[in-house]
């Protein structure tokens, strides 16, 4: 009968414990949520509240706080992850103006008892 040895670590094959890293083009949730986001002229339009992620668990749409003050008056908004785009400085920048967000409808959490996990204003 043949004795099986345990096999080896070929240099192919990582350690077990390896640090990982992002590649440039990715960003932790953790850092995107509660991020500013500038209009094309740099101003600041709102902040980014919520991610949605779709059914691969992929962001499908990010949520914006829009206008308001400390949270009273803010309208959430929903837009598509794929508008956002990395301008100077390392902003967020959608191809949008904060009067033409605050035009949008309203996102809503659906509830557990409504069995969803959001609703958005654009199709």
């Amino acid at each position: 009968m043949r004795r099986l040895r345990p096999r080896r670590r070929t240099p192919c094959r990582p350690p077990f414990r390896r640090a990982v890293t992002c590649a440039t083009y990715q960003i932790r949730a953790s850092k995107l949520i509660g991020s500013a986001v500038y209009d094309p002229t740099d101003q600041k339009i709102g902040t980014i509240d919520e991610l949605v992620l779709n059914a691969d668990g992929k962001v499908a749409d990010v949520v914006l706080g829009v206008g308001g003050f400390l949270g009273a008056g803010e309208k959430r908004v929903a837009v598509p992850m794929a508008d956002l785009k990395r301008g100077k400085n390392d902003h967020f920048v959608l191809a949008a103006t904060k009067d033409s967000l605050k035009q949008m409808a309203n996102f809503e959490f659906k509830t557990a008892s409504t069995a969803g996990s959001g609703s958005s204003a654009h199709k």
